[in-house]
């Protein structure tokens, strides 16, 4: 399975979802103050799917304190294509993707997500072999 097909698998199965808040919960002890809390959240609410750029993209990936699993089944597409097509965070992206809560989507968008797992992992073999 190609990138394209899997770019293509994950915008059809993903589309339908709706844009959720981004920051749905900070522990006390995360050292995040308000302020923090207030930019990170501004900075996302002004984006749609087609508009992210790739620091926002690996923000996205990487902190999953701050990102609600259904906003990344909101930005799946998005973040897909950043990561298939412009490089980089493939390990951050698919171990980001393991721990989704899976349990409001269906055996097809499950499907999804897991091949593109697969294709992440593969990328991440042939970059660990070529360095």
């Amino acid at each position: 399975m190609n990138d394209s097909t899997v770019i293509e698998e994950v915008e059809r199965e993903f589309e339908s979802f709706a844009r959720p808040p981004i920051i749905y919960s900070i522990p006390k002890d995360s050292g995040f103050v308000d302020s923090e809390r207030l930019m990170i959240q501004k900075d996302f609410e002004c984006l749609d799917r087609d508009h992210m750029n790739y620091e926002q993209c690996s923000m996205m990936i990487c902190d999953s304190v701050l990102v609600s699993d259904d906003a990344v089944f909101y930005f799946l597409p998005r973040l897909a294509k950043a990561v298939l097509v412009e490089g980089g965070d493939e390990g951050l992206f698919y171990r980001r993707l393991e721990v989704l809560d899976e349990s409001r989507l269906s055996e097809s968008q499950r499907q999804a997500i897991s091949r593109l797992i697969s294709r992440l992992k593969a990328i991440e073999q042939t970059n660990d072999r070529q360095l």
